[in-house]
């Protein structure tokens, strides 16, 4: 299994997307599907996991097409002039995007399919019991309609702010290379030497403009932020919210905490190792080291892979799952100890039992006067006018008929 593994792992690197694809589906999307409470929550994570990488890849990869038609004019041009500049700048915001329009509008996209499919507008009734009950009242069914109308809504409206975010920066590109080609004017050649000349600038302009080269800060800032805040925005109650920020943190420390530490202090080994400065199969392909050596780094990069891989699958798959199954049920149990619903389609309000007619018999005079009991408050909508006893009742209160039979003395 690892010989057949590790040759096609240490080739990623070459391909960065590829890579932060398949460390997605395997260090993310595998383990939470996997680790999921119910069939509905099962549905529910794949959904969103699977839709997240998919929308990543495909998306990318059909904008990157897209927008290499609209520019194979101006990048046939010198890598240094403006034109070719305004084209690589223009094909890294288009991407960059689209990557982070449908990383946010896809929860909202799951919400609308599990409430289609469960009939659950809470995530604690998708842990738990899997969906809400087939049959609902004329209030809920009104709920889930305006649940689901929202979610439509707002999945649309973000990839339409994606959609202008794509077509403004092409659109000025384009016209900034045609008026350079037509008139010889630089457009906007003092920004882009500004931009060029800023490491932190330079980098978050894909070489160029290809959707292969995103990485680094660049895929975290419009890949992986996008993504978490679309999954807290679209929680729809206090438990998902919970353990959305859980997986947030635990998502950002691995980021920033194992991964950079780890490739330090591997980038250091490696160095004195083999004394390459640069950690990377194209470096140790290119350098003058001997057939052995060359292996024997060959064989480090390798398993660097393989461990980065696994780090992957125990941090971001499987330990906030966990925390999340465990921290979630017991604030499940306490607030249901406590009394407190959760928050799901609206519970509609009980009944009380209507009163008893008032007989004669029991008003004749010398006998104890029995008195119905009425509530202080009636809930609206308890009943219709002109049936039952209170025919009259109306919301927040109530009133009487105008006969009722036996003595009057019930006014006093």
């Amino acid at each position: 299994m690892l010989g057949f593994l590790i040759p096609r792992l240490s080739t990623l690197e070459q391909q960065p997307v590829l890579d932060t694809a398949l460390r997605d589906l395997l260090g993310n999307n595998l383990p939470k599907i996997a680790l999921t409470r119910s069939s509905a929550e099962r549905m529910d994570v794949a959904i969103s996991q699977f839709g997240n990488t998919l929308l990543f890849g495909l998306g990318g990869t059909a904008m990157d097409l897209l927008l290499k038609g609209f520019f194979a004019k101006a990048q046939q041009a010198a890598s240094h002039t403006a034109t070719y500049r305004w084209a690589e700048v223009a094909r890294s915001l288009g991407i960059y995007s689209t990557m982070a329009s449908v990383m946010w509008a896809m929860p909202f996209v799951r919400n609308y399919i599990t409430t289609k499919k469960t009939g659950s507008l809470s995530f604690s009734d998708v842990i738990q019991s899997g969906g809400a009950q087939k049959v609902k009242t004329p209030a809920q069914q009104a709920a889930l309609a305006a649940s689901l109308n929202e979610n439509k809504r707002k999945a649309l409206v973000i990839l339409g702010w994606g959609a202008a975010g794509v077509a403004f920066p092409a659109a000025f590109a384009l016209w900034a290379g045609k008026t350079t080609l037509k008139t010889g004017k630089k457009v906007g050649q003092d920004l882009l030497e500004k931009l060029y000349h800023n490491k932190i600038a330079k980098s978050f302009v894909l070489e160029g403009g290809e959707f292969k080269k995103l990485a680094g800060i660049p895929s975290l800032l419009f890949w992986g932020l996008p993504a978490y805040f679309g999954w807290y925005q679209a929680s729809r109650d206090a438990y998902e919210k919970q353990e959305v920020a859980i997986r947030a943190a635990n998502f950002t420390f691995c980021f920033f905490g194992p991964g950079m530490v780890s490739d330090y202090l591997l980038q250091k080994k490696f160095t004195e190792k083999f004394g390459l400065p640069n950690m990377s199969f194209a470096a140790v392909k290119a350098s003058a080291l001997n057939e052995a050596n060359q292996k024997a780094a060959q064989n480090f990069l390798k398993w660097k892979n393989l461990g980065s891989m696994g780090v992957s699958v125990a941090l971001l798959g499987i330990t906030p799952q966990l925390l999340n199954i465990y921290l979630t049920g017991r604030r499940l149990h306490d607030d249901q100890s406590k009394g407190k619903p959760s928050a799901g389609l609206p519970v509609a309000p009980a009944v009380p039992a209507q009163p008893p007619l008032m007989s004669t018999e029991l008003m004749a005079p010398g006998q104890p006067q029995h008195k119905p009991w009425i509530p202080p408050v009636w809930p609206a909508g308890a009943f219709v006018s002109g049936v039952g006893p209170l025919a009259t009742a109306g919301t927040y209160g109530y009133s009487f008929p105008p006969v009722v039979l036996g003595r009057p003395a019930i006014f006093r």
